[in-house]
């Protein structure tokens, strides 16, 4: 994941993905996030769509986290999440890698430190999977503020970033206020109770997006 700063309120990186990459590179938000989804039953990914959604200035209430559900659900319940578990299995078991005595062939651990390596790519993979799915649901909403259809690989086509320039006029304000908002309909859709950690954790996230617009 990038270790590059956030861009501001309204120019955040192109595509879900690259948007992403920068949130959870700020302090904070991994765990923050982790805290969400072993505590709470939340998707990260639903989590950093709210945000993302909200910079494009989408509103979405419980009834649009519903609709997103049901179009990831199955990708998340049959793909992602098993390769969680076998990831975080297998990192449990781990040893300290190295080669046999004599160096001529790679020890039991190092092998393992591969097969985790390994496992560990194809979860982001199937993340990233999830992501472009998740993009594509919000290019197709009716009345949506850009296509970004074009975005779920590396980057947004030159026109999509034209109109995405044009995202600056919105308040920045605003686009925070509908972040907080569109977090609150995904915990009101999840049945999240919202009490003072889970409300803590979501203004991590809230501030991770949240920058002053330059003088």
């Amino acid at each position: 994941m990038t270790t590059e700063n956030l861009p501001r309120a309204g120019a955040m990186p192109g595509g879900f993905w690259a948007f992403s990459l920068a949130v959870y590179a700020r302090p904070g938000v991994p765990e923050a996030c982790l805290a969400l989804q072993d505590g709470y039953g939340l998707d990260v990914n639903v989590l950093l769509f709210a945000l993302y959604a909200a910079q494009h200035g989408t509103s979405l209430d419980t009834g649009a986290f519903a609709d997103l559900d049901r179009a990831v659900a199955s990708w998340r319940r049959q793909v992602v999440a098993p390769l969680r578990a076998i990831r975080r299995h297998v990192k449990t078991t781990l040893g300290d890698g190295g080669a046999t005595p004599g160096g001529k062939t790679p020890s039991p651990a190092s092998v393992e430190q591969e097969t985790y390596a390994a496992i560990k790519r194809a979860e982001l993979s199937a993340e990233r999977a999830q992501q472009c799915n998740m993009e594509q649901w919000l290019a197709a909403r009716p009345g949506a503020a850009v296509s970004l259809a074009a975005g779920a690989g590396d980057g947004i086509a030159s026109d999509a970033r034209d109109a995405l320039d044009s995202l600056d006029a919105l308040d920045a304000a605003a686009i925070d206020t509908l972040g907080a908002a569109n977090l609150d309909g995904y915990l009101a859709y999840m049945h999240c109770p919202c009490d003072a950690n889970a409300q803590a954790f979501v203004q991590v996230l809230l501030a991770a997006v949240s920058a002053p617009r330059p003088e």
